[in-house]
Formats: C-alpha cells, structure tokens, sequence
C-alpha cells in the first residue's frame, strides 16, 4: 500500500470511530470500543486519533459534551443540574469547574446572558412569514468530512464534486447541501465540523474520505436566507429568536442543515440564497 493510500485509509478508519462516537455520545464509550470501530488496536488507535485529530479520544469526547451543554444551557429549559448529568458529570460542582475551564464563564452566567462563547454575532431578524416548519428527509447523502472553519469548505466540496462527478452520480436528484455539526458561537474555528454532501437518488458506496449517509426524517424549523455565506451564522441567530417567539417544543441537538440553492461561483454573494434548517425536538 503507497503513503498516499495508508494515509487515506487512516483517515477513513478514524472517520469512522468519529462518527460512532458522536451518534453514542451519551454513553460510556471506552477505548477499546471506539478503536474496534476503526479496527484499529488500542495502542495504536489512540496514537493515530491524536495525531489526525489533534486531541486525545477523552479530551475529543469532553469537549463535544460541554459544547452540547452550552447549546442546551442556551436552547434549552432543561436545569443545570440535568444538563450535567446528560454530559456525564455527577455533580453540579464538577460541571461548573469543567465548563468554566472551557469557556471561561459558568454555566448560571452563560445561560443568563445567552452570550457567544467565541465572538458575539448580532442577528439577523426573519420576517415573520420567512420562517416554518417542515419535515425534511430521510435522504441519501455522498458526503466528505471537513473540520476547521466553516469559510474554508469550498475545497471539500470541490473534492466531492469531482468524486460524485467521476462516477457519473450528478443528475435532476443533485441537491448541494451542508450538514452543520457545530455552532461557531460555542466551538472554535478550528475544532468546527461539517459534512460537504449531495443528494442521490439511492445510497452509493464510498471510498477514502467519500461516504455515504443516510439522514433520518426530521422536524425542522426553515427559512431562506439571501446573502453572503458570511451572514449564515447571524441568519441562525435571528432564526433562534423566531423560534424562541414563536416555536413549539425545544431546538434538537441534531445537526443543522444548509440548502446551497444557486452556485457560488455564478451568483453574486448579495444574491446567494441558502435555505437554512434547525432540527426540533418536539
């Protein structure tokens, strides 16, 4: 096997423990499980983890749970003490100490203050007819996996593109669509995950970093937005604040969704539109 190919077969592997994790992140993952499903030895696995991720597995699986607790301390009612909980700690007390290290401010403060844990964005307010509720998939996706800032994705998807495009998978079906993991009000930029996908008509095989995805049928809140991409995080925010006035039950903790309905390269920034969708959970 070539340096190119065992490189592409690491990333893959460890791809694949990635998305194990984050669909079992409430429970006990132990090493061994999470190297088993990269089939890799646990020695080795945890070496490699670090080395293509640049966390160890317990530090990877302690962030992504204080990043969800601080997207339910903000969407959510749930209590602080039940948020702690869901994220593994036993105690009020620890959940403090552990959030207050990540972001610098306790968990009573950052839901009283609704604040960005990165850089304040001010949002964009939707017209009251802009915003509603629709159910959206299940879909079959051919996806490819990009971590860091989410302005860096065209190189995924242009990776993608030519994946889909070499094995002739473009066609009426084809829908360009981002899978949104994190919120860059609470991640930051360079942990910031996100999935560059297209739609098919039936699940296809993958290879390398090109995998398939099949999304379950979800509720969510939608609204188009027209504008630059840069806008995309103040466009979420100003759709928060429609959903908290007008919603019915809580913001899920599954990924947004990102619909890219005309093309960057033939459009002009002020004129883009992207349909963005915020998974409910009823």
């Amino acid at each position: 096997m070539t340096r190119q190919a065992t490189s592409d077969d690491y990333q893959r592997r460890v791809g694949r423990a990635i998305q194990y994790l984050e669909q079992h992140l409430d429970e006990d993952l132990s090493l061994p499980e999470l190297a088993d499903a990269a089939s890799f030895s646990p020695f080795h696995f945890h070496r490699i983890f670090r080395a293509l991720t640049g966390e160890g597995v317990a530090e990877h699986v302690r962030r992504l749970r204080l990043e969800r607790a601080a997207a339910r301390l903000r969407n959510s009612s749930r209590s602080i003490l039940e948020i702690a909980l869901e994220s593994g700690y036993q105690a009020h007390e620890s959940f403090t100490r552990a959030f207050e290290a990540a972001f610098r401010i306790s968990p009573s403060h950052y839901r009283a203050q609704r604040t960005s844990l990165t850089r304040p964005i001010a949002p964009i307010d939707p017209p009251a007819a802009a915003a509603r509720m629709e159910q959206i998939g299940p879909l079959n996706l051919i996806r490819c996996r990009h971590v860091g800032p989410y302005g860096d994705v065209g190189q995924t998807f242009a990776r993608l593109a030519a994946w889909v495009g070499s094995h002739r998978l473009f066609g009426p079906w084809t829908q360009g669509l981002g899978i949104c993991y994190d919120d860059p009000e609470i991640t930051p930029p360079e942990y910031l995950r996100y999935d560059a996908a297209f739609t098919l008509p039936h699940a296809v095989m993958g290879e390398g970093e090109i995998q398939s995805l099949e999304l379950p049928a979800r509720d969510y809140v939608t609204m188009t937005h027209k504008g630059p991409y840069g806008e995309l995080p103040a466009a979420y925010a100003g759709l928060v604040l429609w959903w908290l006035r007008h919603g019915d039950g809580e913001i899920s903790d599954a990924p947004a969704l990102e619909f890219y309905l005309n093309q960057p390269g033939q459009t002009a920034p002020e004129s883009l539109l992207t349909k963005i969708c915020m998974a409910i959970a009823r």
